[in-house]
């Protein structure tokens, strides 16, 4: 009995020395402390060679220092979970391309900078990685690439980096808080093929500023969203892009609570210009978000440009600003061209030269615009709402046409495919629907963006039930007549415009 029980004994103690354990290594450039390292590419190195899978790497430099990775780009070897850990948060860069959290790996990280003088990108990720406070660029091209698991990302900031800061094509990443300053993009989203509806990336506050570079959030096969978000001076700041693999179609992207200004090209853009690509079900949305171009752009606001594949690519709008502030009058709001839906719901376009047009040139597809309770105002030059060939559909319901020196609305090109009515007129020109009201809408303050309508408005009670039951506020339409515009005319005191939190 003695015997077994000591055989058994020492099995467990050869059990316990093979398994791996958490190896601590220190580095410190200037070798103070007796160090483990002096450099971080040694110590790397000896993670790849090691036995265990958990690393702390402890920076217990206390002035500013760079180390410089050697080679410049270092695999670390699957499976092991590597923590970046100074004693002094923000003293620590790092120049160079990692590839990490490779095979059942993590990456974690706090208060470290990381840069790129020569390669093409910094972090390229596969499984779980969380950064806390670090900053990011400047970057040749690339930042971080994220394909799996799960990534958290808190107060990190981003910075030159001159394409991508994100990418992010399997698992979910969260990205809490921010600041992007002079890069390329925000965030994208697609190329992985990741079709769980639950996955994705998913930024939840930040600012980001850029000179006409863009767009600032792009989905190509994959879930991107963007809450409570504040970008301005990109090209472009919501965009479908195109791609020619079997995910290329597929994606989602939806902004909630966002300010994007001084943008200087297409606002949202849906691009899918792909020849005999398959259809996908590719979405949009954005919800409760203000949008404003540059002064004397001349770009579209709300682009679906949807040639050779069909009706699928949808934008659905609601409870948002579109403002043109073009002073060249060229510019249109939202505009469906040869396949797809942009739906708008409580939504304003102002100022632009076509507000809203729908046009097709290929017989096989649909251009289609739909409006519910939206306002239409300040046209420049031409028809507030037009759809100029066959193959388009609009309806147009309890909606305010206030186009200013445009004329009304010109459906001449629906081929029968229209639903315009119970709308109220307050513009020049024809008006290609029925159940007609004129008057003054009188609106609470245009000038500071709020379009709701005020008591005595000319909208109150001049629209028709359909699905659409809450307004702007989230109050309830009346259910047998309500108001024409974005909100529904109360005896109380009506708020000031707000993007709502």
């Amino acid at each position: 009995m003695k015997i077994f029980r000591l055989i058994a004994a020492c099995a467990a103690v050869s059990v316990c020395a093979s398994a791996p354990a958490l190896t601590n290594y220190t580095v410190n450039k200037a070798g103070t402390g007796s160090p483990n390292f002096t450099e971080l590419s040694a110590c790397l190195a000896a993670v790849n060679a090691g036995l265990d899978t958990d690393y702390n790497i402890q920076f217990t430099d206390t002035a500013t220092v760079q180390y410089d990775l050697s080679p410049a780009e270092i695999t670390i070897r699957d499976g092991v979970k590597l923590v970046f850990a100074p004693d002094v948060e923000g003293v620590v860069t790092v120049n160079g391309r990692m590839n990490v959290a490779q095979g059942g790996g993590t990456m974690t990280a706090t208060g470290v900078s990381f840069i790129n003088s020569g390669q093409w990108a910094l972090f390229h990720g596969y499984d779980g990685q969380t950064y806390t406070r670090c900053n990011f660029g400047p970057a040749a091209d690339n930042g971080l690439i994220f394909r799996g698991a799960t990534n958290t990302l808190t107060s990190c900031t981003f910075n030159s980096i001159t394409n991508s800061a994100i990418i992010a094509s399997g698992g979910i990443t969260n990205v809490n808080g921010g600041t992007w300053t002079d890069c390329g993009r925000v965030g994208v989203a697609g190329y992985g093929g990741d079709t769980n509806p639950s996955n994705g990336l998913f930024i939840n506050g930040g600012t980001a500023t850029k000179n006409q570079f863009g767009p600032a959030f792009v989905c190509s096969g994959f879930r991107l969203t963007v809450n409570n978000f504040t970008s301005t001076g990109y090209n472009s700041v919501l965009c479908h892009d195109w791609e020619t693999g079997a995910d290329g179609g597929l994606g989602w992207l939806t902004a909630n609570n966002c300010t994007f200004t001084n943008v200087a090209d297409r606002m949202i853009a849906y691009y899918q210009n792909v020849p005999n690509s398959a259809n996908k079900d590719t979405t949009i949305t954005a919800n409760n978000c203000l949008f404003e171009n540059r002064a004397a752009s001349g770009a579209d606001l709300c682009v679906i440009d949807a040639r050779n594949i069909g009706n699928n690519g949808t934008v659905i709008l609601n409870g948002c600003i579109l403002r043109g502030l073009n002073t060249a009058n060229v510019a249109s709001g939202l505009v469906c061209w040869q396949g797809g839906l942009i739906m708008a719901n409580n939504t304003v376009i102002d100022g632009t030269a076509n507000p809203v047009l729908a046009t097709s040139e290929n017989s096989g597809f649909d251009a289609a615009i739909k409006l519910n309770h939206c306002v239409v105002a300040n046209g420049k030059t031409q028809a507030a709402i037009c759809s100029d060939m066959a193959n388009t559909i609009l309806w147009v319901r309890n909606s305010i046409i206030d186009a200013s020196n445009a004329v009304g609305i010109n459906a001449a090109g629906t081929n029968n495919q229209k639903l315009v009515d119970y709308n109220l007129i307050n513009s020049s020109g024809n008006y290609d629907g029925t159940n007609v009201s004129t008057g003054n809408p009188m609106y609470v303050d245009p000038p500071n963006g709020n379009w709701r309508t005020g008591l005595g408005s000319a909208a109150h009670g001049k629209g028709t039930p359909t699905d659409l039951l809450y307004d702007v506020d989230g109050n309830a339409y009346d259910a047998t007549a309500p108001d024409c515009g974005i909100n529904q005319v109360t005896t109380t005191a009506v708020p000031d415009w707000a993007i709502y939190n």
